[in-house]
């Protein structure tokens, strides 16, 4: 398209230039003016130029109306990703809901399945990563399984007891085994208490946590006590201490908050918890954590360009060009017809315009063209284009009169003349 609106704005301009360099002559012709106008009217042609680039940028803009594309370039080149190396709300849907688009999301999306909570990750173009972004196939996993223990008494946090222990603790019972005791480090009355073991006792991708919830006088009567395996599918799990316990992390959470209910948890609760949590902070690792690029990838999002076509205005265009040549066409050969056209050399016009500058003299050698005009031996003179009819058999020869002194000579036909032209 650009090319067809270049060639068709190169044509239209070429024509209309020959025609008013036509029309030029022509009208240096027809009467007496003075040198100023005479000399206005021979620099035309820059007038000209000027008048070409602009129809040319208002073809390119007919032609050429370009947006942003909805959909974007996948070029060769270096895409970042997230490094779950390094620690949001984020909207939630469900897992057949696939949303590609981030604009009017105030986060990426968590994905919610029946037993799992799913995330999938964004190409981002490292130097607009969030406005150059493309889903990818890549996705990972959070699923939890939980057991809830049989409970005997409450958390034991009696001076003796812990230092004979080494810290507070409660005891619990699954189905078919003993009762055991479990460390709890800290704890909060009808708030969950998580505990993650640092230590992977379950597997590289996978987290034990044992979680608490403690009684109080209101709402839960009797303390609630849960073991779990958080799997993150494919991603390595790391950690920071939380307290100064180097074996587990343990974080409280007030009561009614997003991570500790009011009410009293099932083990469906708990499961449903750790695996949004943990599929958040995935999901808060792609969207503002530290990144790290890959190099020489296939799905690199650039953004494109498209080129909408208004067919209507293309054949208003072209229609218009052909008018415009065919009434200028009309014109140049009414008006125009027998006009001598001359070239555009500068000897050319040097010599067209030797009788006007032969009154100064070669004195003039050093003058401006507005100097010239105001000379005065010009100045109030008008000049007219013309020819000198031939004598005894002499061609034709073109000149410049100067009003008052040459007479306007009778035309005749045309046909079969000769004439000089310097060009």
């Amino acid at each position: 398209m650009i090319g067809l609106s270049l060639c068709l704005g190169l044509n239209l301009l070429s024509s209309l230039k020959h025609y008013a360099n036509t029309f030029r002559w022509s009208f240096l012709a027809q009467r007496y003016v003075t040198l100023e106008t005479f000399d206005l009217t021979l620099h035309s042609s820059s007038l000209i130029n000027i008048t070409k680039l602009m129809i040319l940028v208002a073809l390119l803009s007919l032609f050429w109306p370009v947006e942003n594309s909805l959909t974007p370039l996948m070029p060769y080149g270096n895409v970042t990703v997230a490094d779950l190396n390094m620690w949001h709300v984020y909207p939630e849907f469900f897992i057949n809901e696939t949303r590609k688009e981030l604009s009017s999301l105030p986060g990426t999306p968590l994905f919610k399945g029946d037993n799992a909570w799913e995330y999938r990750f964004f190409n981002r173009d490292p130097l607009h990563q969030y406005t150059n972004y493309i889903l990818s196939e890549r996705k990972v996993q959070a699923i939890t399984v939980c057991e809830q223990l049989e409970v005997r008494g409450g958390v034991i946090d009696t001076e003796e007891k812990v230092a004979e222990f080494g810290s507070m603790y409660i005891e619990g019972k699954a189905p078919g085994k003993d009762w055991v005791k479990y460390e709890i480090p800290e704890q909060a009355a009808g708030a969950l208490t998580w505990i993650a073991s640092v230590n992977a006792f379950c597997g590289s991708r996978c987290t034990n946590f044992t979680v608490l919830q403690d009684r109080d006088d209101d709402l839960v009567k009797n303390p609630g006590l849960f073991l779990c395996n958080s799997t993150l599918s494919e991603i390595t799990k790391t950690g920071i201490a939380w307290n100064n316990w180097t074996e587990k992390q343990t974080r409280s959470y007030s009561q009614g908050s997003k991570w500790s209910p009011a009410k009293v948890v099932k083990t469906e609760d708990v499961e449903n918890i750790l695996m949004r949590f943990t599929i958040g902070a995935v999901a808060a690792f792609d969207d503002h954590g530290i990144r790290c690029k890959l190099t020489n990838q296939h799905t690199c999002p650039r953004q494109g360009q498209q080129l909408d076509v208004d067919w209507f205005w293309i054949l208003v265009t072209i229609v218009g060009i052909c008018g415009i040549q065919l009434l200028a066409l009309i014109f140049l050969v009414i008006f125009a017809n027998r006009t001598i056209v001359r070239d555009e050399s500068f000897f050319s016009m040097a010599m067209l315009l030797s009788p006007v500058v032969s009154r100064i003299g070669r004195a003039g050698m050093n003058l401006s063209g507005d100097e010239v005009m105001n000379h005065p031996k010009l100045k109030w003179k008008k000049i007219r284009y013309d020819y000198r009819e031939g004598r005894n058999g002499q061609p034709n020869q073109v000149d410049i009169f100067f009003e008052g002194r040459d007479q306007k000579e009778g035309r005749k036909s045309w046909a079969g003349r000769r004439f000089l032209l310097f060009s």
